[in-house]
């Protein structure tokens, strides 16, 4: 999976700081880092809900989209299951 996980994955653990050849952060910038996370976590639900709420509008003001076009499929089989 690599370095990327989900937060539910990452509940619980302690916080990797910094990755191996990568200088560690200095306490400002692990300040600084948390700051902006704590604003992206209140700001989440309200962007979803101008995202829900702009998805809805647009339905209600254009049911039906005529430019679009469904993404072409191929004929290719699915990959093997890992």
């Amino acid at each position: 999976m690599g370095l990327l996980r989900t937060y539910r994955e990452c509940r619980g653990r302690p916080r990797v700081t910094s990755l191996p050849g990568v200088a560690p952060l200095t306490p400002d910038q692990v300040r600084t880092r948390e700051r902006v996370e704590t604003v992206i976590r209140i700001a989440a639900p309200v962007l979803n809900v101008v995202l829900a709420a702009g998805e809805r509008l647009s339905r209600l003001v254009e049911p039906e989209d005529h430019e679009y076009y469904p993404p072409r499929t191929t004929s290719a089989p699915p990959p093997p299951p890992k």
